[in-house]
C-alpha cells in the first residue's frame, strides 16, 4: 500500500506545472470569420452553387467566367480548400 503516498507526491509535484488556460480575446476582421461548419446552410449552398457553375463554365471553355465563379465562391466560403484548389488548377493550365 505504499503506492498511494507515492501517487499523492507525484500529483503534488505536478500541480505547479498545470496552468489555467487564459481566455483569448475575440478576433476581429477577416480572422473572426466563422468556420464553414458554423456558416448558415444558405451561404454554404451559394458557395457550392458557384463552385459547380465554375466547373461547368470551365468545361464549356469559358475560362474567364469560371475564374469569376471560383473567386466569388471563395469570397463566400474562405475555408474551402476545394474552391481554391480548382482556381489554382485552372490558372496552372
Amino acid at each position: 500500500m505504499r503506492a498511494a503516498p507515492f501517487v499523492g507526491v507525484l500529483v503534488w509535484l505536478a500541480l505547479p506545472c498545470v496552468r489555467p488556460v487564459a481566455a483569448q480575446p475575440a478576433a476581429e476582421g477577416p480572422a473572426a470569420e466563422k468556420p464553414a461548419a458554423e456558416k448558415p446552410a444558405a451561404e454554404r449552398g451559394e458557395a457550392y452553387r458557384l463552385f459547380l457553375r465554375g466547373r461547368y463554365l470551365e468545361g464549356e471553355g469559358d475560362v474567364d467566367g469560371a475564374v469569376r465563379a471560383y473567386r466569388e465562391a471563395s469570397g463566400i466560403d474562405r475555408a474551402s480548400g476545394e474552391i481554391l484548389a480548382e482556381l489554382a488548377a485552372l490558372h496552372a493550365r
